[in-house]
């Protein structure tokens, strides 16, 4: 809220701060601070909870969805996961394995 409040140069009380907890408080900080960015980049005045939603939702319509772990993958077993060697550390790193990218037939 004081990043809107910032931006948009408005007061914001506690009775009003509460009222968007309420209407909001099911998003996640994720989904609040992408819903928040793209009213600052597109919206003129201060939004209300269901012009936050709104852009929250439209963004995220325009998200690249990932597809499903193959589970017949050889490489991560369907887990959707690929164990590689961090060459740097000698470790072992969990990457997002291919499957997930591949076409569905």
């Amino acid at each position: 809220m004081r990043k809107l409040s910032a931006v948009f140069n408005r007061e914001v009380s506690p009775e009003m701060i509460r009222a968007y907890i309420e209407a909001l408080g099911d998003l996640t900080p994720n989904e609040w601070d992408l819903g928040v960015r793209e009213v600052i980049r597109r919206d003129k005045f201060f939004p209300t909870p269901a012009e936050i939603r709104a852009r929250l939702m439209a963004a995220l319509e325009k998200m690249p969805r990932q597809r499903e772990a193959d589970a017949n993958c050889k490489d991560c077993g369907g887990s959707g996961w690929k164990v590689v060697e961090n060459k740097k550390d000698g470790g072992n790193w969990a990457v997002s394995c291919p499957c997930r990218q591949r076409s569905v037939a």
